[in-house]
């Protein structure tokens, strides 16, 4: 991650020198990217993911998954469906 916040530094100096010695249209946005860039490095690991914790008691069995989850009844006899398994 140091690496990237070095290169974005980099490139957001030679933006801004390059907007400095010519001022356009082009150089004004080269230097808004390169500092949404370096924005980005600086904050994105300031920003926690979100946790999940989970707890099973005696032959439960727990799942957990971070998005949409189908679970068939694992003690039915399997049928033929779409959504047995």
């Amino acid at each position: 991650m140091m690496l990237a916040r070095i290169i974005s530094a980099l490139a957001l100096a030679a933006a801004a020198t390059w907007l400095w010695f010519e001022p356009k249209f082009d150089s004004l946005v080269a230097t808004l990217v390169t500092a949404s860039a370096l924005a980005v490095v600086l904050i994105a690991p300031k920003l926690k993911a979100p946790r999940q914790a989970q707890s099973v008691d005696g032959g439960s069995t727990g799942i957990q998954a971070g998005g949409d989850v189908n679970i068939a009844n694992t003690n039915a006899p399997q049928k033929d469906s779409k959504n047995a398994q």
